[in-house]
């Protein structure tokens, strides 16, 4: 947010997001200000063929983080995304500032306090909570339809405690936030260095290999 303050000029979705992870330098002394978080999420939820359009999703959270990756989310046309947030104002504050900001597709977007509330199969769930980080369990949807995927923004040496709750409740495609954190910095080094986006694919390999 406070890079956001700094730039002179935001892209479309770094307004959206509400928030800045990459300054650019123009020739006229001025600085643009993008965020690269949601595309980061997408292509990295391509690479590992786990499916958002025509699909009902639900995102934990409704902080900073999920804001920065519900707008790319809602542009590849899921069915419906259920946001779940204990303090459900909180939510619906974020869905209403992204219909002002006329993104598209938010009215897709269903608030809720617990997941046990939904009843139809989910078949993505994205952690954008510090649940992981803090040891806490998230309730999960008391239906998951085959094949159900799951994704922690959070990333660990081992499974986050969201991953390992997903994997008990059979889901067999989890994964965590390490290869957004590379793709988002793929993105923001291409703005930078213009050209062809990096090979994500060595880097993750090698970030693996160490770990």
């Amino acid at each position: 947010q406070q890079a956001a303050e700094l730039a002179t000029e935001l892209t479309k979705r770094a307004q959206e997001a509400g928030a800045v992870n990459t300054l650019v330098a123009m020739r006229n002394g001025q600085l643009l200000g993008d965020n690269t978080d949601g595309e980061g999420l997408i292509k990295d939820l391509e690479e590992k063929g786990y499916k958002v359009s025509e699909r009902s999703l639900v995102v934990f959270g409704s902080g900073g983080s999920a804001r920065g990756i519900l707008p790319l989310l809602l542009q590849q046309q899921p069915r419906r995304i259920y946001l779940v947030n204990r303090t459900v104002d909180k939510a619906l504050m974020l869905k209403s500032q992204l219909e002002n900001l006329g993104v598209s597709a938010a009215d897709r977007i269903q608030v809720l306090s617990s997941a046990t509330e939904i009843n139809e199969p989910i078949d993505l769930m994205i952690n954008a909570t510090s649940s992981s980080l803090m040891g806490q369990r998230l309730a999960l949807p008391p239906q998951l339809a085959e094949g159900a995927s799951g994704y922690d923004l959070m990333y660990s040496d081992e499974p986050t405690l969201f991953m390992q709750q997903l994997s008990q409740a059979g889901c067999e495609n989890v994964s965590d936030g390490l290869g957004m954190l590379v793709e988002q910095a793929a993105s923001s080094y291409q703005l930078w260095m213009g050209g062809e986006r990096p090979d994500t694919a060595f880097v993750m390999a090698h970030l693996r290999a160490r770990s």
